[in-house]
């Protein structure tokens, strides 16, 4: 828990399903990988699950996309409910590719299992 810094915190209470999640996670470690916003955009997920302690989401991205330096987990950043920090999120990157974006929580919570039931829910960006 380290690496992780409370001023990144992402509120939960606002969010309408779980794909907005899933943009808003892309969104903010795009800042540090540009190519990740590309890649999620050329993305299928795969499949997705959600349990009171987490949530994760596999990604195929189309492999002729251009190639992020990196490889492994991301930092965590920080989860937040009800002004709690209650977990964090990260994504992964495997041979260059996004392949997976897990959030995870300290205690049970049924909030993820509440944003991927609400999946057929119109989000306005």
């Amino acid at each position: 828990m380290e690496n992780q810094k409370l001023e990144q915190c992402f509120y939960l209470e606002h969010l309408i399903n779980i794909q907005e999640l899933e943009k808003k996670i892309i969104e903010y470690f795009s800042k540090e990988q540009k190519l990740l916003l590309d890649h999620f955009r050329h993305a299928n997920i795969v499949s997705r699950k959600a349990d009171e302690c987490g949530y994760f989401a596999n990604i195929k991205t189309d492999p002729a996309r251009p190639k992020i330096q990196v490889n492994g987990f991301t930092n965590s950043l920080n989860l937040c409910l009800n002004g709690v920090v209650i977990g964090g999120a990260m994504i992964y990157i495997e041979n260059g590719l996004l392949s997976m974006i897990e959030c995870y929580s300290w205690d049970d919570n049924d909030i993820f299992i509440k944003l991927l039931s609400d999946t057929n829910k119109k989000v306005y960006l």
